[in-house]
């Protein structure tokens, strides 16, 4: 069956719902029962299943599609080969065991003969009283096992088939006790096209054989196409490679607790953390049909965590009484291998094969056996072509043939025939000849079933020497003799495996019985307690690990029959009616006709969204619920670390990361996928806690740090004890990393999580829409980290997937480039792609600031003293009263505004942090300030004196005060500095110096500006006059060249950005903050906030730097001389200064503050420097609400209360605003 478009209808683990009503382990006969019944009884159901979820045309064909497939189980618990791989061999004692893993159980690859048990097994002493006393006990469940799987027999209108006719030729020739017993037994095989009683459209079979491997035509009735198909049509959500571990009750949360571990995603490349970082679902009710090994191994493992069982759990193990065998180079055409895949059935050449078994001689009867235990079944098969150039090898090795007593003509005949099998292959001569074995019987049963190193260990004693078994040989020796060919016994049947058997029919371990101290389970397959008739309520074993005696016939309808029995109890114990009416429609498999709503991304509409990628990590660290905080900062995950490290408080996770949409994942901003997987951690749970949903965002903005990246986790956890947390998790990737390869990976592997515990919804808040937010709080912090071998396994498990061939190679590349891209961004932040105004950006606007209330235009000299032809200049006074407080004055620096203070890009800014506190506050834009025509002409800084002389005139005038303080920022202090100095600036009873005053040293890269005259340069080299720090992408040439150079202006790492605005404000003042501090809503519009400056009063500034003191335009020394400090500066001045400031260095503020309280005392005067701090950032940056703006404060109210600056000098409040404090 070949199609464009996979089918699916299992989900991702990332679906799965913290609790369902039933959770159904397994996918088999058994399993399939469970969920279908129970979703038809109107039950949430989760179907559990180990392998892969493969449809007919995606089974491996070849030998080398199926060896990747094969898992080698060996006793001393190492597994050979994939883990949850298709074909799984167990090998044990004296008994081998072959099995499926895959949605659709062993019904995938049995050889699909549904032959009832006969009524003689089922009244032997072993079963149940209410079975085994009522002979019709389970017809009816037969029948409805019967209308499901519809088995029918081989068509007689059908082809012919050699193999059925040699095996029908070869019961006349043992007797007619044996041809009387042959007949066609129904098979679960579609031989038309027609609807299946579940709504599965099937295919009529094309007859290749390869039942064993899988039939790729879509003839096979395997539950996946009715049990499994229509439970999922009826709401049952299913999920693949899921291997159920164990399971226990919880008291507390009055539910049972499958653990259970995640394989798909790539997680086997953790497979050291994936028996021990379990995930958990609840649930009321458990069925267990994960087949009689997985079964056992299961409650193996959940007795020897705690939970109460029979001491008779893993005995009783049968393997059906199974033999292989072969007649090797019989006379007879057998054509009993199987069509290779690649090939078109009717261009085979040597016709059809047929179905695996399409014919049996049934010894089961009175008279054949008079002793139940001696009837058996003999039935042919099939070899699938992925053995069929191994075949002749694997028979020539095989010891313990028993060759016919043939004539020389006959060996002549013999040799001709392997001679053609030589030269022409397997699908010639001998094996052309070569019939196939399979018989059904009784062994003694007494196989034990144990964990050893965790691993189910199967051992038998000496069931390959019984003498029944060798009847059995010795029966089909004779049938093989009578058509001359050579008996060869089972490929297991040597002194390589110790004489072992193989069975693909396993049944028992934990058998049915009266009572716990004989069986396992109950006639309704509920588990004992111990050795009485207590059970689980709510465990059941669906599968055939409940049957306590082997069989003598194929087992699936017997189990089938037994599940659906139990099931049908469960839900009347539960109230709940089965619908049991067929599907006349076909399904509709892009949507189930139930189907349960889900949050994870990749659910929709039922389905699971197709394509994308994953990857699965492990990080583990240290996690404190010592150190801890509601108002989180960063030196807080590193100080919570280091006291976990002390007590030695670890933490773990191992999750997988699910994207479902890659374009998504990339082209949203908020490139979200989904989570699955556990977190350990002893400080929260004795258990692993497991990741009941789960959001990755990659590479989103850091909401609080400028060209910083994130890589967020969030993550809702679920403890066995019933507590819910939310785990939040962050990488921080910025540009700290550039030409750092270390330190990259440092930032790629390092995880700083936060735990919040989830209170319940009673005491949820509810918010002012109506909607309610459960309540937490934080519990502890922590920092994880990847270790070099679990970033080489995060590698190996990085997974793409689509359901049309060949886009999962370019979603790796697509996904790939995205990543690459976005690290390179901070390893070479330098090349990284320039960002322009015009380019789209966040522009959040913070609507707080009060309106301005008042403003004035101010017309000021343009220069004092006058030149001549001058012309007053205008400039900007406005006002917010907050209050009786003040008044205060705020001047900005050159190039900015009072948008400095005031601006709404930021949360918190000076202006309305300040008017929160009831002050009465005036600002300026001077002459520099790029709002003003004023800006683009030519003038010194002496100039810029003059305007603040006369706003402070203005406010003095408007207030009525007779003196206020002033706060002033950068050539704003300069200004205000060289007013006070030489007397131009009057009424000021306090001032806060920003930055500089008396000494404006440079930063490094500015002194080196200053020295090469950089700005004469810009303006005689040039020939501009006037610098602008707004780029624009419409600029000229030349500004997009320099745009390219200034990608490389020297800076440290960390500060590096990829502003286009910010380098050349860069250029112009030098670095004017740390990136670090800035909110990136403000950098991404820092255009809105600096404008450029004349190349005069640059000239003025760098020559006064150079000099490291202030003068007027022309050198001189007019303002800092002892008499202006003694008798001009001798107020409360406070200086501030970014401690990592590179316009002005903080030596600059250091040398006036010891200059003034060497000449006027220290009483006056205070200085304070921020740690992490650069120019701007004091005022703009996100912690100078927290530590700047209270010492603006501080410094305010001295002023009015020990030196009555302001209101408080003249004994009242504010103008307009008497007595108001806010």
């Amino acid at each position: 069956m070949k199609t464009e478009k996979k089918r699916r209808i299992g989900l991702p683990a990332t679906a799965i719902h913290e609790s369902y009503d039933c959770v159904v382990i397994g996918s088999g006969y058994g399993g399939g029962i469970a969920a279908s019944r129970m979703s038809r009884a109107g039950k949430r159901v989760a179907l559990f299943e180990r392998g892969e979820e493969r449809w007919p045309g995606e089974y491996p064909s070849s030998l080398p599609l199926c060896a990747p497939e094969l898992a080698v189980h060996a006793r001393d618990g190492t597994t050979l080969g994939k883990r949850n791989g298709l074909y799984q061999l167990h090998l044990g004692k004296n008994q081998n065991v072959f099995v499926a893993n895959g949605l659709g159980g062993t019904s995938l690859l049995n050889a699909n003969v549904a032959l009832r048990a006969d009524e003689r097994t089922l009244g032997l002493d072993v079963w149940p009283r209410e079975l085994r006393e009522d002979p019709k006990a389970l017809d009816k469940y037969y029948q409805r096992a019967e209308a499901m799987l519809e088995p029918v027999p081989y068509p007689a209108d059908a082809p012919p088939l050699p193999k059925l006719e040699l095996l029908e030729q070869q019961a006349a020739l043992l007797g007619p006790e044996y041809s009387e017993r042959f007949y066609r037994p129904p098979i679960t095989v579609t031989f038309e096209e027609r609807l299946n009683a579940a709504g599965v459209m099937q295919q009529p079979s094309t007859l290749q054989g390869n039942d064993t491997t899988g039939v790729n035509d879509g003839s096979k009735n395997s539950t996946l196409v009715n049990y499994i198909s229509d439970a999922w049509n009826h709401g049952c959500e299913i999920f693949c490679e899921i291997e159920a571990r164990y399971i226990l009750y919880s008291e507390p949360l009055k539910k049972w607790v499958v653990f259970y571990a995640a394989l798909a995603f790539g997680r086997s490349s953790f497979s050291e953390d994936l028996n021990s970082a379990l995930q958990f679902v609840l649930c009321d009710q458990v069925f267990l049909g994960a087949g009689t090994l997985g079964t056992n191994e299961i409650l193996l493992r959940s007795q020897s965590m705690g939970l109460k069982v029979s001491p008779r759990l893993g005995t009783n193990f049968s393997g059906n009484g199974d033999i292989l065998a072969f007649a090797y180079n019989t006379d007879l055409e057998a054509n009993a291998i199987g069509m290779p895949g690649t090939l078109p059935p009717s261009k085979f050449s040597n016709g059809p094969v047929g179905p695996c078994i399409t014919g049996v001689i049934d010894m089961r009867d009175a008279t054949a056996a008079p002793n139940v235990l001696d009837g058996y079944v003999i039935e042919e098969g099939v070899v699938p072509h992925a053995l069929a150039d191994v075949l002749g090898t694997i028979l020539n090795l095989t010891p313990g043939k028993v060759l016919p007593n043939l004539g020389l003509a006959d060996w002549v005949k013999h040799a001709a025939r392997q001679a053609a099998t030589r030269a022409f292959g397997p699908y010639a001569g001998a094996l052309k000849h070569t019939q196939t074995y399979l018989i059904m019987s009784h062994d003694d049963g007494q196989g034990d079933l144990t964990l050893a190193n965790d691993t189910l260990d199967v051992a038998f004693a000496d069931v390959g020497r019984e003498q029944h078994i060798q009847h059995l040989n010795d029966t089909l020796a004779k049938a093989t003799g009578a058509v001359k060919g050579t008996y060869v016994p089972g490929p297991f049947c040597s002194p390589l495996w110790g004489t072992s058997l193989i069975s693909v029919h396993p049944v028992g371990g934990a058998a049915m019985g009266d009572s716990g101290e004989v069986a396992v389970t109950n006639h309704r397959g509920q588990v004992f307690t111990g050795k009485g008739k207590e059970v689980h309520e709510g465990l059941f074993v669906t599968d055939g690990a409940v049957i306590p005696t082997p069989l003598g016939v194929n087992p699936f309808l017997t189990i089938s029959a037994l599940a659906e029995r139990t099931v049908d109890l469960a839900a009347q114990d539960m109230d709940a009616s089965i619908d049991l009416s067929r599907v006349l429609t076909p399904i509709n498999f892009e949507r189930p006709e139930h189907a349960y709503m889900s949050a994870a991304h990749g659910v929709r509409d039922g389905r699971q969204v197709e394509g994308g990628i994953s990857f699965s990590e492990a990080m583990e660290g240290y996690f404190s619920t010592v150190v801890k905080s509601e108002d989180v900062s960063m030196p807080d995950y590193q100080n919570a670390a280091a006291q976990a490290k002390s007590s030695d408080s670890r933490m773990r996770f191992m999750l997988s990361v699910i994207a479902y949409d890659l374009n998504a994942l990339i082209d949203m901003n908020c490139h979200e996928a989904d989570i699955m997987g556990t977190v350990s951690c002893r400080a929260l749970s004795a258990h692993a806690m497991s990741v009941t949903s789960g959001r990755f965002r990659l590479f989103t903005a850091d909401p609080v740090r400028t060209d910083t990246q994130n890589l967020v986790y969030e993550l809702d956890l679920l403890s066995v004890e019933g507590c819910a947390y939310t785990l939040t998790g962050f990488k921080v990737v910025d540009n700290s990393a550039k030409l750092n390869l270390g330190r990259l990976w440092e930032q790629t592997t390092t995880l700083y999580v936060k735990v919040e515990r989830r209170l319940q919804k009673a005491n949820a808040v509810v918010n002012g829409n109506g909607t309610t937010t459960a309540a937490s709080h934080v519990v502890g912090l922590g920092v994880l980290t990847m270790t070099v071998a679990d970033f080489t396994k995060e590698l190996a498990s990085f997974k793409t997937y689509n359901s049309k061939t060949g886009l999962g190679f370019w979603t790796a590349v697509e996904f790939t480039n995205f990543f690459a891209k976005n690290l390179f961004t901070h390893f070479l932040p330098n090349l990284a792609r320039l960002q322009y105004p015009e380019d789209p950006h966040e522009c959040h606007i913070y609507r707080k600031t009060r309106p301005i209330e008042e403003s004035w235009m101010l017309s000021v000299p343009a220069h004092i003293p006058a030149h001549p032809g001058d012309e007053n200049i205008q400039i900007e006074l406005v006002r917010w009263n907050g209050g009786g407080k003040g008044p205060i004055l705020l001047i900005p620096g050159a190039a900015v505004t009072q948008n400095i203070f005031s601006t709404q890009l930021i949360n918190d800014n000076f202006v309305d942090w300040i008017l929160a506190r009831g002050y009465d506050v005036f600002a300026l834009n001077h002459r520099l300030s790029p709002n003003l025509p004023a800006s683009l002409l030519q003038f010194t800084v002496d100039d810029v004196r003059i305007d603040i002389a006369y706003a402070i005139q203005r406010v003095r005038e408007i207030t009525g005060v007779e003196k206020l303080s002033v706060v002033a920022h950068c050539v704003g202090a300069v200004g205000l500095t060289m007013g006070l100095l030489d007397g131009l600036s009057e009424g000021v009873g306090a001032a806060l110096l920003s930055q500089v005053s008396m000494h404006p040293v440079g930063g490094f890269i500015n002194n080196i500006k200053s020295t090469l005259h950089a700005s004469q340069i810009w303006r005689y080299g040039f020939g501009q006059n006037f610098f602008d720090s707004r780029a624009t992408r419409s600029e000229t040439l030349f500004d997009k060249a320099l745009d390219q150079v200034l990608r490389f202006y020297p800076t440290v790492p960390k500060e590096v950005c990829s502003n286009a605005s910010c380098h050349r404000q860069s250029f112009l003042f030098g670095r004017l903050w740390s990136h670090g501090n800035l909110d990136p809503n403000l950098h991404a519009n820092i255009d809105k906030m600096l404008g450029g400056a004349n190349m005069t009063t640059m000239s003025q500034l760098s020559m006064m730097s150079r000099n490291k003191k202030i003068s007027d335009h022309e050198g001189k020394n007019v303002y800092v001389t002892e008499e202006n400090i003694k008798t001009r500066f001798n107020m409360p001045i406070t200086f501030i200064h970014g401690d990592d400031n590179v316009v002005f260095d903080p030596k600059g503020t250091k040398l006036t503050y010891d200059l003034v309280r060497s000449i006027n005392g220290p009483d006056k005067y205070a200085r304070y420097t921020f740690p992490g701090m650069g120019h701007l950032d004091t005022w703009l940056g996100q912690g100078s609400a927290k530590y700047v703006f209270p010492v603006v404060l501080n410094h305010l109210e001295a002023a009015e209360l020990k030196h009555g600056v302001g209101y408080a000098g003249m004994g009242y409040a504010g103008v307009g605003y008497a007595g108001t404090r806010r």
